[in-house]
């Protein structure tokens, strides 16, 4: 009883790495899954200190590139979104 259960249990073990063999030799040519993301796409770069400002309304850090922007009073502002440059807006009529 005991010998087959064993054989059972090596028949699945088995089973499973063939499984993982071939999936992996005609996975090659699939297309990538869209929802896993590449490690050199350009949403998960690196972005340095130089290149973030702080938002004055929230206190967000956030990309230059990214932010919403507004100039006023000679001084280039940095937003992390319109509801924040709003406020800002607001804030600066008062």
């Amino acid at each position: 009883m005991i010998t087959y259960i064993l054989r059972f249990l090596l028949v699945i073990v088995i089973f499973y790495f063939v499984r993982k063999v071939l999936a992996s030799v005609f996975a090659s040519g699939r297309k990538p899954d869209p929802r896993v993301s590449d490690r050199n796409s350009s949403e998960n770069r690196v972005i340095k200190r130089d290149q973030v400002e702080k938002d004055p309304v929230c206190g967000m850090f956030v990309a230059r590139e990214a932010a919403v922007i507004l100039d006023a009073g000679g001084k280039t502002h940095y937003f992390c979104s319109e509801a924040c440059r709003d406020k800002f807006i607001e804030k600066s009529k008062k």
